[in-house]
């Protein structure tokens, strides 16, 4: 396999590894790999709770000692832990790849399954990728990849536009209306899914994150003309941010609650289209590392101002949460558990008490998603303890100093300004 390695590959991930992975899950010691080829799956800076390597295998079947005379491809995506020890740690503490592998290994099929049941003879298209069984390691996670099956990622520095937006929300409630049925059944199943990262636990480590971000960002601010006066009130906030980020995420009583996907921008979106005239046909989601029991609010506030077109925002924002609503609405009927549908109004009241995680998701991850490549957030030489011992330059300044956010984001001060966010 050495012609197929790339530089950043892995020690560990070698034919052997992948031989064994795909024996187990076909189950059988018959398939051999000939060779494989292994590369990042995505650019630097496109993915940030993981490793991801695309490896594309070349096996056939050997029996009694008679190999098949063709082979075939297998197509995988490999996704591990980060290289950088303390973002190791931070991502452990967190408990986000244990949470991950649940939602893979249990609460998908246990979805899926449910739909089955609720609608015999009815083919819904699964919204995310099939994963293959393995004993092998609990810190590894072996995907199909989809991209033979003709899904894709939109460039995260153009943003959805309108067509991406709705299909993208409407699978979202789908997704969610799946969790409501299965929190139905059996309430226990979402205990593994309360609030992990946004803790009063974790606040030894949400602090020197967030505080220091919101700072970058408001030395940033300060900085453009007619702007000046938003580093204040972002310094303002950042003051609280901490405790009022926890509160925000928390589950309200008396009020829907759903599985949410917890990171739910564009580059965990894939897309499928027609081959003739380019519709989009479908989305397909990947990446459950902070899934998390709450609002159904705070996977629309991360998706709109991560992910959606500035166009989109400015015009389309009603039309969007409509678009949600009566996908959730639809879905939770078909599925029998239409007593838990909300109105519209309500959602909207939803958005309105959750509309501090989405300045916050704002100002802390929309410059990374809008990061040219020379501005890229690098998470492993900035959050090393080394670079912090040594005063590094924080991971968003080059990102904050980026044109595309510049524009983007003067508006959206502007909206949360109106808005008594800021």
């Amino acid at each position: 396999m050495d012609e197929g390695i790339n530089s950043s590959t892995p020690a560990w991930l070698t034919e052997e590894f992948i031989e064994a992975i795909l024996r187990e899950d076909e189950k059988t010691q018959h398939l051999q790999v000939a060779r494989a080829d292994v590369q990042p799956a995505v650019a630097k800076g496109d993915n940030f709770g993981g490793l991801l390597h695309r490896v594309t295998a070349e096996i056939y079947y050997q029996n009694n000692g008679n190999n098949q005379e063709k082979s075939e491809l297998r197509c995988i995506i490999v996704k591990s832990l980060p290289s950088d020890d303390w973002y190791r740690e931070v991502l452990d503490q967190a408990g986000v790849f244990k949470r991950e592998m649940r939602m893979y290994k249990v609460i998908l099929p246990a979805m899926y399954k449910l739909l089955k049941e609720k609608l015999p003879g009815v083919t819904i298209p699964a919204l995310t990728a099939r994963t293959y069984t393995s004993s092998i390691t609990n810190e590894t996670l072996v995907l199909e990849d989809l991209r033979p099956l003709g899904y894709r990622m939109v460039d995260r520095r153009q943003q959805l536009d309108l067509e991406h937006c709705v299909v993208a929300l409407r699978a979202l409630a789908q997704f969610h209306a799946l969790s409501v049925a299965l929190n139905d059944r059996d309430p226990s199943l979402m205990d593994h899914f309360r609030e992990g990262f946004y803790t009063p636990e974790r606040r030894h480590i949400l602090s020197p994150f967030l505080q220091p971000t919101l700072d970058t960002l408001a030395s940033a601010v300060e900085k453009w003309p007619e702007y000046e006066r938003f580093g204040d009130k972002i310094r303002q906030i950042a003051a609280t941010s901490v405790d009022r980020i926890i509160d925000v995420v928390k589950p309200k009583n008396n009020s829907l609650c759903v599985l949410n996907h917890g990171d739910f921008w564009i580059n965990n979106i894939l897309f499928r289209y027609h081959p003739k005239n380019g519709k989009v046909l479908g989305a397909k989601f990947v990446d459950f590392q902070v899934s998390r029991y709450s609002s159904p609010a705070l996977d629309l506030q991360y998706f709109i101002y991560t992910s959606a077109k500035e166009d989109v925002r400015d015009k389309s924002l009603r039309h969007l949460l409509q678009e949600y609503h009566a996908s959730l609405t639809h879905t939770l009927q078909l599925l029998g558990c239409g007593k838990y549908a909300i109105t519209f109004g309500e959602l909207e009241q939803e958005m309105k008490e959750r509309a501090f995680f989405g300045l916050i998701t704002a100002c802390t991850y929309l410059g990374a998603v809008l990061a040219d490549p020379s501005e890229v957030v690098d998470l492993d030489s900035n959050f090393g303890e080394e670079s912090r011992k040594n005063g590094g330059q924080s991971p968003m300044e080059k990102a904050y100093a980026g044109e595309r956010f510049r524009k983007i984001f003067r508006k959206f001060l502007i909206h949360f300004e109106n808005e008594g966010l800021l």
